[in-house]
């Protein structure tokens, strides 16, 4: 019950902070609006001729659960820490579950509502299928938790490496794009190629290609679209992230440069003048 709470106090401050949802929510919207506009009649001929769309809004869907769960966590998590947040929360009766259960909780929540927005998008705006609806949309729905499980461990992970506030556009950022290019996020890698075997490497490829197998027709993809080797990788990263995260994590703000830096020297030099 605290823990749902937590997610709702969470939502609260979330959409009360319109910067932070236009980049989370609309960022992948417009990526989806713009690329579908100028290549949504194009056709690929290595997926037996479909739609550039029927393959690009299942990759959108992926960008869009990447863009809540490791960017926007990576996010929060770094600010908070440099502004001394964590550090009182932590001195709170809050326990650890409940403050990171409603944290984790809520950038779920707008995963799943971009999902459904973009699927709608798709859909509606670009015609594309939902093939085998009755059975596939349960396989996306698994897809996307072990997705949002894998990227959530990511951003606290990656969160813990972050100095300052100024640094974390650049860290969170510098580390996401490569990969989602490379990875087919916004046009079509062929797995033949070398930057989809580099790509193969990182679970952003894997969560791209384990939803486009949910959308792609017959016979590409038969049955409910199951693809047991990207979900194993993304459970891998997962497991991964989540004990080098919580070996790391730290609550307190960085004292060793950054913003802890300069306050705590800004304290020394009022004590001497003093």
């Amino acid at each position: 019950m605290k823990v749902l709470q937590q997610v709702k106090w969470e939502q609260k401050q979330f959409w009360r902070n319109p910067p932070a949802a236009v980049f989370t929510f609309v960022f992948p919207l417009m990526f989806l609006l713009i690329f579908s506009s100028l290549y949504g009649s194009d056709r690929i001929a290595q997926l037996g001729n479909i739609k550039f769309v029927q393959q690009y809004v299942p990759a959108i869907v992926a960008f869009g659960l990447i863009s809540a769960c490791y960017t926007n966590l990576a996010f929060t998590l770094s600010l908070r820490r440099a502004q001394g947040i964590l550090k009182r929360k932590r001195g709170t009766p809050l326990t650890v579950f409940t403050y990171m259960g409603g944290i984790i909780g809520n950038v779920v929540i707008i995963a799943a509502l971009l999902t459904v927005v973009t699927i709608v998008v798709g859909i509606v705006g670009f015609g594309i299928e939902f093939p085998e609806f009755g059975t596939r949309v349960f396989t996306l729905a698994v897809v996307l938790l072990i997705g949002a499980f894998c990227f959530s461990a990511c951003g606290i992970m990656i969160a813990n490496i972050v100095p300052n506030e100024e640094a974390a556009p650049a860290i969170i950022n510098i580390i996401l794009f490569p990969l989602l290019f490379i990875s087919g996020a916004f046009s079509y890698v062929d797995n033949d190629t070398a930057l989809a075997k580099v790509a193969a490497f990182f679970p952003v490829r894997h969560l791209i290609q384990a939803c486009q197998s949910v959308f792609l027709p017959s016979p590409q993809v038969t049955g409910a679209g199951w693809e047991p080797g990207h979900l194993m990788v993304m459970l891998a990263w997962g497991v991964g992230a989540t004990v080098v995260a919580a070996r790391t994590f730290k609550w307190e703000p960085n004292t060793n440069g950054g913003d802890g830096g300069r306050s705590r020297r800004r304290r020394n030099r009022t004590a001497s003048a003093s």
